[in-house]
């Protein structure tokens, strides 16, 4: 049989790594929008400086801003063609910031190229147009930290050193408001980069809630489903003594009233009723025990428990029902004290209702009919087993035996409720112990429980109280 081997999915991303990415394609759109709009703003400035500055100048400096900008364009329609993943992205951020610092020093050389000496009016109106620069730039470029700062300080640097050169009081001073602007935009950005971190993150976590109530939903969905299906294979179940005990008490009722009853028959009539009734009873006692599991009300109190002792007392426990079916009901316990960490009654229901499984579905074979309880050491690991040499269980089957009602069909006349096993794996679930089933039809079956080997002195349950909690 051929097998298609199916490609590893990739892991999800990280909140932090999904932020990131939102982060940076918000600042590539916002550039792509403000590089756009951004011939307009300098080649007014170009305009209005050329009426005090010579046109090769002028030039120049268009020239500088429009390889500049055109980078920063180029660059945004670059990263929408990539769509990179968070393993690019930080190779696109640092990009950008690139982008930013060359735009910003391209915005920085108007103090230098476009700087009209002795003509504070129109020195004024380019400061002007530098700081409507900044604070357009600074809010689109807000996403990125770096690509923020990266645009304002190179912007700012050279015009400061500017007006600081000119050496004038007036200057100076405009060289002073100038850094207290810049430190304003700049912690006015790291704001709004803040709240758009928070914005986005906040939409993730919306995200999760969604999805975690859609899990949920399904959750329930699902179990109540199952619930559905548990509940109508239970009045099945549930039924078939009830009515068998209808119909045997009217027996019995016709029975009395012949005026010489057959005491023969009326103990018939009455073993059959108590029978009917322990099926009942047994089955009414699993349902809780399955209802009590699945409430999962508190989890369990784990203890150190002596394993020969617990062993010990479920052999002496099941040696009655296995005589009566003509079973050799053996022990075999690992050298030494041995404890395994589990909750003692819980445990002890798990064990029992393997030896009780084993039993029941053994019928008469050619061969002496075997049942064996062991615990085998592995490193840290405790094995309890419970062997048979009975009908076994096809591999099909392997995994179905452990739902619930779920019946096999071997010929033993004693079949069961088809709940002991599915009790099984809810109590190793509860307990985060290992269920393991190996059969083969016609060859027997061999049930371990994987649970982990004290390693520390702690209280150890005494069998006597187990034995009285688990009857209760």
């Amino acid at each position: 049989m051929s097998h298609i081997a199916t490609p590893p999915q990739p892991a999800p991303l990280a909140r932090s790594d999904l932020v990131f990415l939102d982060r940076l394609q918000e600042l590539n759109r916002q550039v792509l929008y403000s590089t756009a709009a951004a011939p307009l703003a300098w080649l007014l400035v170009a305009y209005l400086m050329s009426q005090v500055i010579p046109l090769p100048r002028v030039g120049l400096w268009i020239a500088l801003m429009a390889g500049a900008e055109g980078a920063c364009f180029a660059l945004t329609l670059m990263f929408r063609r990539a769509n990179p993943g968070i393993a690019q992205a930080p190779s696109w951020a640092r990009l950008h910031g690139l982008a930013a610092l060359a735009s910003g020093a391209a915005w920085g050389s108007s103090t230098l190229l476009l700087w009209p000496q002795s003509n504070l009016e129109y020195q004024q109106i380019l400061l002007l147009a530098l700081c409507g620069v900044t604070a357009a730039g600074a809010i689109s470029n807000a996403a990125m930290r770096r690509a923020s700062i990266g645009l304002v300080l190179p912007m700012w640097l050279i015009a400061i050193a500017r007006l600081i050169h000119e050496g004038t009081p007036l200057h100076l001073a405009l060289a002073g408001l100038c850094v207290v602007f810049v430190v304003m935009m700049i912690t006015v950005s790291q704001q709004v980069t803040r709240t758009l971190t928070s914005s986005i993150v906040l939409r993730y976590e919306n995200l999760e809630l969604v999805e975690q109530l859609r899990q949920a939903k399904l959750v329930a969905e699902d179990a109540n489903q199952t619930k559905s299906v548990f509940l109508a294979a239970a009045s099945h179940d549930l039924r078939q003594p009830v009515v068998s005990t209808g119909l045997l008490l009217g027996t019995l009722d016709h029975l009395i009233q012949q005026p010489e009853p057959d005491t023969h028959a009326l103990a018939q009539v009455i073993s059959q009723s108590r029978r009917s009734l322990a099926k009942l009873n047994t089955l009414i006692h699993a349902l809780l025990d399955i209802s009590r599991l699945d409430a999962k009300a508190a989890p369990p109190a784990l203890s150190n428990v002596n394993v020969a002792q617990l062993l010990t007392e479920l052999a002496d426990d099941f040696r009655d029902a296995a005589n009566a079916k003509n079973l050799d009901l053996r022990l075999r316990l690992a050298p030494g004290q041995v404890e395994c960490l589990s909750e003692p009654i819980a445990l002890h229901r798990l064990m029992g209702n393997l030896i009780e499984n084993a039993i029941r579905h053994h019928h008469t074979t050619r061969r002496k009919g075997v049942v064996l309880i062991s615990c085998r050491q592995r490193d840290s690991l405790l094995l309890l087993e419970v062997w048979d040499n009975g009908p076994g269980i096809a591999t099909d089957a392997q995994a179905a035996i452990f739902t619930e009602f779920y019946q096999l069909s071997h010929g033993s006349q004693d079949r069961g409720l088809g709940l002991g096993l599915a009790i099984v794996l809810r109590l190793a679930t509860q307990l985060n112990h290992r269920v393991r089933v190996s059969s083969q039809a016609g060859r027997g079956s061999r049930f371990s429980v994987e649970v982990a080997r004290a390693t520390r002195p702690m209280a150890t349950k005494s069998m006597p109280a187990i034995c009285a909690r688990a009857t209760n």
